[in-house]
């Protein structure tokens, strides 16, 4: 019972939630003219962070910003340093709605792109991109999550963030041409 009730709710705010973001204009974006990259990920491994600032640093953009969800509680986390603006489980309601400044601020800036490099379901973090200011929303495949991506790349049984971050280095660069194009 807990469970759909938690389904439910999350379902209720998250529709809310798009129809405030039905006012974006989202529109395929040119690699080239990107000024602004949010990179949302899943930092709960301390090895990923390391993988997406080197991935980052391969973009060549300056205005890059990450926002990592650690999932356990800040308590269990303790006293680390940890390099990036993040939020942790004791930053997320019962229903899996994250709710702190950071991810408000994450959430209301307008980035050129905006990339999920999380492999695998994570609702806190498709909240957080249902909800973006981007204009291009980029993610791993799930089924039925058009809603908050732009672009969804396949994964196999098995990738892991390394293969996600070449699919995305293999076919963000497709968007370079330009879109207006005349045939």
């Amino acid at each position: 019972m807990l469970t759909f009730l938690k389904k439910y709710s999350y379902n209720k705010a998250l529709q809310q939630l798009l129809l405030d973001a039905k006012k974006i204009n989202h529109s395929k974006i040119n690699l080239a003219d990107c000024k602004s990259v949010g990179i949302l990920f899943d930092a709960t491994e301390e090895y990923s962070y390391t993988s997406v600032e080197h991935f980052a640093d391969r973009l060549k953009i300056k205005d890059i910003e990450f926002l990592g969800y650690i999932n356990v509680s800040k308590k269990k986390l303790g006293m680390k340093n940890i390099p990036f603006n993040h939020f942790t489980n004791s930053d997320v309601t019962w229903n899996s709605i994250p709710q702190t400044d950071t991810v408000d601020k994450f959430m209301n800036r307008h980035f050129d792109l905006l990339l999920n490099l999380t492999v695998g379901e994570n609702p806190v973090l498709e909240y957080i991109m249902a909800g973006s200011r981007a204009c291009f929303r980029v993610g791993e495949f799930h089924e039925n999550k058009n809603f908050c991506y732009d672009f969804m790349l396949n994964l196999k049984a098995g990738d892991k963030l390394p293969d996600l971050i070449k699919q995305v280095e293999i076919y963000l660069p497709m968007f370079n041409e330009k879109q207006n194009k005349v045939a």
